[in-house]
């Protein structure tokens, strides 16, 4: 009894002696704010490596017997576009990865039977080169408008991992690529008789009429529209004969109409093809467009009026 208590007495003492005094009131102060890993260090110098304290500031690499975690990948919408998709995953940096690919099925396939490329599967992939320090991949190629399903393939010397399905899958955008100075797929309402629109602020609100897709393309001072991109052409005009464009001054429209003399006019309602852009900003950007354009070919002649009233 007289040992044991003996060696209670005597080793906080011996114990002690070897740390400074300004880290012990350091690491017992209660208002210390220094973290675990930064007591460490400060206790590691202080007994040196002989005492089995040393610690290595290099990042822990893995280990090469241990299967990867592999993350689910999320989509970036900013850099989606019609033909591409590219996603992003938390880093494999701690982990021993030798090989990383990241794969795509359109969604009404999905991965239930496995990933399968080609015309039949429909799958795409892009191996990523530096998986380690790489927490991004571009997969392209992909069909325009359809949904696809992601998820990451990992492997080390101990095996391959297939990571988790993507739950929400992403869809490319619809195709409408640039042709001359701009285009887009806007909507179309039937045509009226200029006596009917009385108000156009309720015309393009509330609306009891299903509007036409069509895809615009303006070049120059004329304004066409097709069924498809590369389809049948529905119409055109020369916006030299545009008298005014007129649009309700509502903060959440999208609509405008183009006015071609006294009797012809054209409704137009915007649409929003990419998860970036909002059809308000597509209206802004084809008015301020249209109204520019429409300026510099007839001077003064050209008119925008924001509300037309009743």
């Amino acid at each position: 009894f007289f040992f044991f208590f003996l060696i209670d007495q005597l080793y906080p003492l011996f114990f002690f002696q070897f740390i400074p005094v300004d880290l012990i009131k350091k690491c017992c102060s209660t208002s210390a704010t220094m973290s675990f890993h930064d007591d460490l260090d400060d206790v590691a110098e202080a007994f040196g490596d002989d005492f089995g304290f040393g610690f290595d500031d290099e990042e822990y690499a893995g280990d090469p017997n241990v299967l990867p975690k592999v993350p689910i990948p999320t989509d970036v919408p900013e850099k989606r576009s019609f033909d591409s998709v590219t996603v992003q995953w938390d880093s494999f940096r701690g982990q021993i990865v030798n090989a990383l690919r990241v794969e795509a099925m359109p969604a009404q396939i999905g991965f239930s039977e496995g990933f399968k490329s080609g015309v039949v599967g429909g799958g795409r992939f892009v191996k990523i080169d530096d998986p380690v320090n790489t927490n991004f991949g571009i997969i392209t190629n992909m069909q325009p408008d359809t949904e696809y399903v992601f998820r990451l393939v990992a492997k080390n010397d101990s095996g391959s991992v297939k990571g988790r399905i993507t739950p929400i899958p992403f869809k490319t955008n619809r195709f409408a690529p640039l042709r001359g100075d701009k285009s887009a797929w806007l909507a179309v309402m039937p045509p009226r008789k200029v006596g009917t629109l009385r108000k156009i602020g309720r015309r393009l609100s509330l609306r009891k009429v299903k509007p036409t897709q069509y895809f615009f393309i303006l070049e120059n001072a004329l304004l066409s529209w097709f069924k498809e991109v590369d389809g049948e052409e529905v119409g055109f005009v020369n916006l030299c004969k545009l008298t005014r464009i007129s649009y309700p001054e509502n903060e959440d429209n999208v609509g405008f109409v183009l006015h071609f003399g006294d009797d012809d006019l054209m409704e137009i309602e915007c649409l929003s093809t990419t998860p970036i852009e909002t059809p308000r900003q597509v209206f802004k950007d084809w008015v301020e467009t249209l109204t520019a354009l429409r300026r510099d070919v007839g001077g003064k002649k050209s008119v925008l009026i924001k509300d037309i009233g009743s």
